[in-house]
């Protein structure tokens, strides 16, 4: 679609001088849940993001060149840290980015900039029209990403997160709520309400501890929703949690720069931040509301059960989570800084709708609103 419908206009005056030329090559390959990242063969080792020229929810779905150059070096730290954590007991797992590339713009033909950059961070020349510009950046973009399924063990289900609030083909209830079943047949659970509740307080205990290590100790705000997020299942309980897609993280520079794990970045990235809550926002918007949030607004509706009661797992969860962290004298004061902003009355979260409504407008800002946080009550 990209090749047919996008290429020709934004690239019109590289592909008449030949500095794209299109291949007639075909690779099969199997769609995943972000359509626009494929698998080749359907069971290859990696998988492909590709750039589509479209809007879905609050953004156009191409892929920055921040993104394809930050990819493999922002793995490489994630890496590092689990080395340092030890694993998060195995209950966290980063599918690694391993290459990315991007258009580099340069000199100009036919009214709009083509040819090579040259190095990262370079003065590129000035062109005329900044949106053909940026189009051009962002449009023949890709990144290669391990496949997160490589090591699983036997009898392992990797469900990503967002299908869990899907209904199932097989019995019409949540996707969750059949996970939570097999949990009550396996562990002998009288009521299923009460395996809901186990369900729910696994899986916040395998989610979280790593999220929040991250953030407090090291100042990454991973993008956690529901399509970034893989849950592993054995016998319908939560057992690991694999991440994927770094391109909406936002790190504090003070606090990586303290760790020793300043990567280098593409220049007037977007990644790194001095503003911690802009850091803290984009976790607890993400893990909180996009994934957890979510998955209790199912369960609470499918069960008919107040929300609170759900909630109050991820409090207690939480809660102890921050205990842990406070007591490392080197990173006491930011990790409570971290809680009492989980906490707070209200938080801020991104107004999708109101950014999809104002997205012709070219405003790449995060449109924020203040609403009531269910941690709270």
């Amino acid at each position: 679609w990209q090749r047919r419908e996008s290429l020709p206009v934004i690239y019109e005056a590289e592909m008449a001088a030949d500095l794209i030329v299109p291949l007639q090559v075909q690779v099969p390959a199997q769609a995943t849940l972000s359509f626009r990242t494929v698998v080749p063969g359907g069971v290859g080792l990696s998988h492909i993001k590709t750039a589509v020229n479209v809007v879905a929810t609050s953004t156009v779905r191409t892929i920055s060149p921040n993104s394809t150059h930050n990819g493999p070096r922002l793995s490489g730290i994630l890496q590092e840290i689990l080395r340092r954590e030890e694993g998060f007991g195995g209950t966290l797992v980063f599918v690694s980015e391993t290459a990315g590339c991007a258009f580099r713009l340069g000199q100009t033909v036919g009214g709009a900039g083509v040819g090579a950059e040259g190095d990262w961070g370079g003065d590129a020349p000035e062109v005329s029209d900044d949106e053909i510009r940026e189009r051009k950046r962002r449009n023949l973009s890709a990144i290669l990403r391990d496949n997160p399924e490589t090591d699983l063990k036997p009898n392992e289900l990797p469900v990503t997160a967002s299908a869990l609030t899907m209904q199932s083909p097989l019995t019409d209830v949540p996707f969750a709520v059949e996970l939570i079943q097999r949990l009550q047949q396996q562990e002998g659970i009288a009521e299923e309400t009460e395996a809901a509740h186990r369900w729910l307080q696994q899986y916040v205990e395998v989610a979280l501890p790593g999220f929040l290590t991250l953030l407090s100790r090291y100042g990454i705000g991973l993008e956690g929703h529901q399509q970034n997020s893989i849950m592993v299942f054995h016998q319908g309980r939560p057992v690991r949690m694999i991440q994927r897609d770094f391109g909406g993280v936002r790190i504090s520079r003070r606090r990586l720069e303290a760790q020793g794990l300043l990567p280098d970045l593409y220049p007037g990235s977007m990644t790194l931040v001095d503003d911690e809550d802009e850091m803290r926002g984009k976790l607890f918007h993400a893990v909180y509301q996009g994934q957890i949030g979510e998955l209790i607004l199912t369960l609470a509706r499918h069960y008919g059960i107040d929300d609170r009661l759900f909630w109050r797992h991820v409090y207690t969860v939480s809660h102890r989570v921050f205990a842990e962290l406070k007591q490392d004298p080197a990173i006491h004061d930011q990790a409570a800084e971290d809680e009492t902003a989980l906490f707070a009355d209200k938080l801020s979260l991104k107004a999708l709708t109101r950014m999809r409504l104002d997205l012709p407008c070219a405003n790449r800002q995060y449109t924020l609103e203040k609403v009531p946080n269910p941690l709270v009550r």
